[in-house]
């Protein structure tokens, strides 16, 4: 209903409704002989202005976004955002990818949370490698929105020199490493506006991000899946260093130390779950151990349980937690003890950490919170073996 913008929906199911969105209708031969719908969503995310005339022709910028973002600057934001792309060397303009990175760290990132096979990766490398101007640094850029001049010769080049090569379904299903070498291969730079980044036009709506896997029939069943124990790699640890140095760098990072001095608000499911626990869980001299610990928030709230509500909880025994991020940790060694409170955090991985005496001991009550979906899958069997 907004006059600003119009919102196309290219589908190939004659049937499917789509209110509020222009739906562009594409006949299965425009896709033959494509077999993976991944590899078919590719080709209007990258060319629309090719297959679509009319976007060319009445449109000033292309904009891209996965389904769970909706624009929320104003008209006048996004005339200044499309003066910026015409006047742009390349007609396109990009976020950085949030978790930086080599072409070879992103797929490690693509393996470790089962987006594409392993076969597909080793192609996809094999493949770039081959190629004279392979560069494992070029740029990442986030995919998730996309922000072009459609009439960009520029631009046009490079999408269809991307399309030409991920339309075989030789290579990996994920499309961020084989336009990040695209870009790199016309000399696409300086794609980002520091400043002014795409994201600040837009808002998320999580409940319409779905949570998928793209290993298919490869994926290991459950039973697999909660007995692996595959060590982690060289490269892997390097990758985990880096992603805690910028998660550091995070308001988020700053929020959960708020949250344990009490100059944040507690969040709502934390909320939920210290009323859960005090109405319905915890016990009179309990040892409680908190993997995936934080700053120690919910440890300091339970211990505020405890102390307020003496007369049906009594006291607790040690108060004990185990968190990867380094900054935390820092912060809860200092923060606990200063103010006097038994809470004891250590630095640790939760699928291999091993506690200090007098520590290393039994638990009564053991609590995870937002802490399996970080895991590993390869990495699940080593967790429940402690």
């Amino acid at each position: 209903e907004n006059p600003d913008f119009e919102f196309f929906y290219f589908t190939n199911m004659p049937q499917l409704e789509t209110p509020g969105w222009i739906k562009i209708l594409m006949p299965d031969e425009d896709f033959a002989p494509i077999q993976s719908h991944i590899v078919m969503s590719r080709l209007p995310k990258f060319l629309a202005w090719k297959i679509h005339a009319p976007i060319q022709e009445e449109c000033r910028i292309v904009m891209y976004i996965d389904g769970y973002y909706r624009p929320t600057a104003n008209r006048t934001r996004f005339d200044h955002l499309a003066s910026m792309i015409e006047q742009s060397k390349f007609g396109l303009v990009q976020d950085p990818h949030p978790q930086g990175g080599t072409l070879t760290t992103e797929f490690q990132r693509i393996l470790r949370w089962e987006k594409d096979t392993k076969a597909h990766v080793d192609a996809s490398l094999d493949w770039l490698r081959s190629r004279p101007d392979w560069n494992n640094t070029a740029n990442l850029y986030w995919n998730a929105i996309i922000a072009y001049d459609p009439s960009s010769v520029h631009y046009q080049t490079a999408s269809e020199f991307f399309w030409e090569r991920y339309r075989k379904e030789l290579d990996s299903w994920r499309d961020q490493p084989l336009w990040a070498y695209s870009l790199h291969h016309f000399g696409f730079n300086d794609l980002t506006v520091k400043k002014d980044p795409l994201n600040k036009y837009f808002a998320q709506d999580l409940e319409r991000k779905g949570v998928h896997a793209y290993a298919g029939d490869v994926a290991p069943s459950v039973q697999e899946m909660v007995t692996q124990c595959k060590p982690i790699t060289k490269e892997e640890k390097e990758e985990i260093t880096k992603e805690i140095k910028d998660y550091e760098k995070s308001p988020k990072f700053k929020a959960k130390q708020n949250e344990v001095m009490g100059t944040a608000k507690i969040a709502a499911h934390h909320a939920a779950i210290v009323q859960y626990l005090k109405a319905k869980v915890l016990q009179p001299n309990w040892n409680i151990l908190e993997l995936g610990c934080a700053a120690g928030s919910m440890l300091n709230f339970v211990r505020q349980l405890y102390e307020e509500n003496p007369e049906s909880l009594g006291t607790h025994g040690d108060l004990v937690g185990v968190e990867l991020v380094t900054g935390w940790v820092k912060f809860a060694q200092e923060y606990f003890p200063s103010n006097g409170n038994k809470i004891h955090v250590f630095e640790g991985d939760v699928t291999e950490f091993s506690l200090p005496e007098p520590y290393r001991k039994t638990y009564d009550f053991v609590m995870l919170n937002d802490v399996m979906e970080h895991i590993q899958k390869t990495r699940y069997g080593c967790f429940y073996e402690q």
